[in-house]
């Protein structure tokens, strides 16, 4: 699965003129980073899309805080894996097995959520999330809020 690379918002264009792509980890990296840093509805075709992190900006990094912010971190990817399976099942069904293959690798597929670290220093919140693909490569994302 490729998708168009964005930096800092905007999209990265090439030296051709056409915009640079992304697949594997770095897709996945790309699209968590943004499913946690989007204000959750802004996706009108996909409504989980987003999250409620942005209310965390600058609050006090208490446990209590920590603790939310991890279950709406697992929310988020839990959202992104599920999201992800719906288009495999649908390009399963509308797309041949040659062009499904050509699509959607194994090191594509989100398979497995390691783990989720959340942690405070100083003013900053960090979050780390692990997955792993169903080609078996782990993939970090992280996060300061």
């Amino acid at each position: 699965m490729r998708c168009i690379k964005v930096a800092d918002g905007d999209i990265v264009i090439g030296g051709d003129g056409k915009p640079v792509m992304v697949e594997g980890a770095a897709r996945i990296q790309q699209e968590m980073a943004l499913w946690l840093l989007e204000p959750i509805g802004t996706d009108a075709v996909y409504p989980k899309f987003g999250s409620d992190l942005w209310n965390y900006i600058g609050a006090p990094a208490f446990d209590d805080n920590l603790t939310a912010i991890r279950s709406e971190v697992n929310r988020v990817v839990t959202n992104y894996i599920a999201a992800q399976n719906e288009q495999i099942a649908r390009d399963k069904q509308r797309l041949s097995d040659n062009e499904f293959l050509q699509v959607w690798t194994d090191d594509d597929i989100v398979s497995t959520l390691n783990s989720i670290t959340v942690s405070a220093t100083g003013t900053n919140v960090n979050v780390l999330v692990i997955v792993s693909t169903a080609a078996a490569t782990q993939v970090s994302v992280a996060q300061t809020l």
